[in-house]
């Protein structure tokens, strides 16, 4: 209401002396015509005549001036309102501050605040909602942003809402104009969810890559490309490859060479069947190749498991090289007895005679 005062006011002066200067050209112009001047005076009841003429024409132009004025108060005032209107349809939080205080805020942020009204809000200081954990961070972005950084994408902030509960806000801020003042206007996201599911999820993943890790067996994913995408330590020690370099290989690499061909002919099929898991075992068993080239018998099986990003394969195998040693001892072993067993048999039958 100040500034239309204010607008009244600068109307009114202008069209007083507008229309003195206006009435003055013409009354002047009339009284040179007609005679009305002598020797450079006017008579009073000509300057009467003069003073009315200009007060009407102050009057006229005041109010056209003031019309003027209103007209483009009123579409100021339109556009405010416009404005308003599609900030508060807005679903991301937006407000307004200048020197730093809380002068707008659409309907997305008195939510995501908890604040009954705009007016818990309207003349906040900016810091109050900042966690102490996140000042020296916001202090930081403040600053790059008002000494040339034209704008600020996407910037994590840690805050606080009306009722002391706190969330972490997605910040985006960019310069504006409020009522003829510098201002700064911010759209803040509440991407404390999907923080946490964030969290969750690299907790769930480092208790499985644990799993994984404590595994003596090999455990090795790959893509449908048959490329090593997962290689654990279990894998590791039997293979004698690094994680590191074996990542993104593919996993032929591992196999002895009379194996390479039909290899990828069995995993094409495996992953057309309908089969989530099969055991891998061939006609003569199967055999992987240490890093050194040196062949070991060995177990496996093969899953697979459709993710969003794709279909993952899981191979789980086990060197028996242990086991083979065993059952040859074993076998040598009864060869052995069977052997004896004969020889006793002779023995006794020549024994007999």
């Amino acid at each position: 209401m100040q500034r239309r005062h204010l607008h009244l006011l600068a109307a009114l002066i202008v069209a007083v002396i507008f229309s003195f200067t206006t009435a003055w050209e013409f009354v002047l112009e009339d009284w040179l015509i007609h005679g009305f001047v002598t020797h450079g005076e006017v008579s009073q009841a000509h300057k009467w005549e003069f003073i009315g003429a200009a007060t009407i024409g102050a009057i006229i132009a005041a109010g056209i001036f003031n019309l003027i004025g209103l007209r483009i108060f009123a579409d100021r005032d339109n556009a405010d309102e416009r404005y308003h209107r599609v900030v508060d349809l807005c679903p991301e939080a937006m407000w307004v501050n200048v020197d730093q205080k809380l002068v707008f805020a659409n309907a997305a942020y008195i939510r995501q605040m908890r604040a009954n009204s705009l007016d818990d809000l309207i003349g906040k200081s900016a810091l109050e909602f900042i966690h102490p954990d996140s000042r020296d961070r916001y202090n930081t972005l403040r600053e790059a942003f008002l000494t040339g950084q034209g704008q600020i994408q996407s910037e994590e902030v840690k805050r606080r809402r009306l009722d002391g509960t706190e969330y972490i806000g997605e910040y985006s801020v960019g310069h504006t104009i409020w009522n003829g003042k510098p201002a700064v206007q911010v759209v803040c996201r509440d991407i404390t969810e999907r923080k946490q599911s964030t969290e969750a999820l690299l907790q769930s993943e480092m208790r499985f890559r644990g799993l994984i890790d404590i595994a003596t067996d090999a455990v090795i994913s790959i893509d449908l490309q048959g490329n090593i995408q997962l290689f654990n330590q279990g894998a590791e020690k039997i293979f004698g490859h690094n994680t590191e370099d074996i990542l993104g290989k593919p996993l032929d690499l591992l196999l002895p060479e009379r194996f390479r061909s039909g290899h990828g002919h069995h995993l094409k099929q495996f992953v057309q069947s309908p089969e989530t898991s099969r055991l891998m075992n061939g006609r003569d068993g199967i055999y992987g190749m240490r890093k050194d080239g040196s062949e070991f018998p060995a177990e496996a099986s093969i899953s697979k498991l459709a993710l969003p990003t794709g279909i993952v394969l899981t191979v789980m195998l086990r060197d028996i090289t242990e086991r083979h040693l065993a059952e040859d001892r074993l076998r040598r072993a009864n060869q052995e007895l069977e052997s004896a067993a004969k020889l006793k048999d002779r023995f006794l039958a020549a024994m007999s005679h």
